[in-house]
């Protein structure tokens, strides 16, 4: 597995990725009406690369094939982190995550922060971040339940 700064020529795999994923891994967390508005978002093209090329954002790719991604932005925000449907629990997000922080560190935040799905908040746990707030987040009139957390370097 390598990772590697994503592309707009990644785009396509990106999206697929995270729709196939939300489909299929938090399809045990969430509804179907909360799914569908979800994966939804990965028609928004324009949103998609504006993300990639307004962030620190990168791919884990294994035999050309992005097998995950996450992104970190400005305010120490890990804005993505999904990683395959077939890849999973295999280190991929732990290997996404510690390269995150490692730009983290050389930007000199102090710490990184996320807007954690109940799917990945066990994950965020495991990785030393700590719960800040759950709050219910509205999309398109459909409700989801999200936790703020937040990881210190000091």
């Amino acid at each position: 597995m390598q990772i590697r700064k994503a592309t707009e020529n990644d785009l396509s795999q990106i999206t697929q990725l995270f729709c196939e994923t939300v489909n299929t891994i938090n399809q045990k967390d969430y509804s179907k009406e909360q799914i569908a508005v979800w994966s939804a978002s990965s028609q928004k093209v324009d949103y998609w690369l504006e993300c990639i090329k307004s962030q620190y954002f990168i791919v884990a790719e294994k035999d050309d094939l992005i097998i995950g991604f996450a992104s970190l932005d400005e305010m120490a925000c890990v804005d993505f982190m999904y990683v395959h449907k077939d890849f999973q629990h295999i280190g991929v997000a732990t290997q996404l995550l510690d390269t995150l922080e490692s730009e983290a560190y050389e930007k000199d935040f102090t710490g990184i922060w996320s807007d954690v799905s109940i799917t990945a908040k066990p994950f965020f746990l495991k990785s030393g971040f700590k719960e800040k707030e759950v709050y219910i987040k509205r999309v398109q009139d459909v409700e989801f339940e999200n936790t703020i957390m937040i990881k210190s370097f000091e």
